[in-house]
């Protein structure tokens, strides 16, 4: 399953999820797994999803599952601050995305552009530092600080569909 991929970090040759991934089968894929809860419903656009947290004692630690009302097929899988080996030899492997969005990801120390490759079923939010900035939180190096699976898709099914929403949260959650 391709989820492995995901878990492992090994995205070179990630080609999206099959869209017959269940909660079942996603728990298999990313275990060991500490403990799955139903985190409630939520929107994305006009669709209505329910959404499971998946935890785990290895990185990455959460992932978030995206389940239709009423359907058992993972729309959407998504995780912060993923294990990715080789970023710029997957960009290489990937070519260029379909779009790049800004604005739609925020994480401590960075500016987030979401790379959108919606025929390979993935977005990987990537947070380049921004120079000179003088904080602990404040990444050296370019990072995927949030990845999102799917099945692969036009990049108009993808705005529709997942790119539309939630509304996003400060990566990492801020503490006080």
């Amino acid at each position: 399953m391709s989820v492995t991929q995901l878990v492992s970090g090994n995205l070179k040759t990630w080609q999206g999820l099959s869209g017959q991934e269940t909660l079942d089968t996603l728990t298999q894929a990313v275990g060991p797994v500490s403990s799955v809860h139903n985190d409630g419903r939520r929107a994305r656009g006009p669709t209505l999803f329910d959404v499971f947290i998946i935890e785990r004692n290895a990185s990455p630690r959460t992932f978030e599952g995206w389940f239709r009302v009423g359907d058992d097929q993972l729309t959407v899988l998504e995780t912060d601050d993923p294990v990715v080996h080789d970023l710029t030899g997957i960009l290489e492997a990937f070519g260029s995305p379909d779009e790049i969005l800004e604005q739609k990801r925020f994480a401590m120390g960075v500016i987030v552009r979401e790379h959108v490759y919606a025929s390979r079923g993935i977005t990987l939010s990537i947070g380049d530092p921004i120079p000179d900035l003088d904080i602990p939180e404040a990444r050296t190096q370019r990072a995927v600080v949030h990845i999102q699976v799917y099945a692969p898709r036009s990049l108009g099914a993808y705005l529709l569909d997942i790119g539309t929403g939630p509304e996003l949260r400060p990566m990492p959650p801020f503490e006080k």
